[in-house]
């Protein structure tokens, strides 16, 4: 007779990984909807508006970014040593990569641009 833990351990895990990270989601998007009140489009200003906007995509962004940072982990264990499954994942990897360093970086972007029109 096949454990429990042989026939179900990894389906498991994986739904226990998935509602966690739909739980963390769903408490950052409560943080988020509670900001988006103070909307940033009721801003007198440019300046205001890109801040606003800057600070919603960093608090969106962020755990849906290290979401795909796991699912592309999981990619790679999944790949086993097929070359092409690899590909895809170091596709996925650098991909979400470059995303999370722009999300990261909406506020100095944001504050570049901000410096940039002022100066205008």
């Amino acid at each position: 007779m096949v454990s429990f833990h042989k026939r179900f351990g990894k389906k498991l895990l994986s739904v226990i990984l998935m509602v966690a990270a739909l739980c963390i989601m769903a408490g950052t998007a409560s943080a988020a909807l509670d900001n988006i009140s103070k909307s940033p489009t009721k801003s007198q200003d440019f300046a205001g508006i890109l801040k606003g906007i800057a600070d919603f995509v960093t608090t969106f962004g962020i755990p849906v970014a290290a979401f795909f940072i796991v699912l592309s982990g999981l990619m790679f264990v999944a790949a086993r040593g097929n070359a092409q499954k690899l590909e895809e994942a170091r596709a996925m990897l650098l991909w979400v990569l470059v995303g999370t360093a722009i999300i990261v970086g909406a506020g100095p972007i944001a504050s570049m641009v901000i410096d940039f029109a002022s100066d205008l």
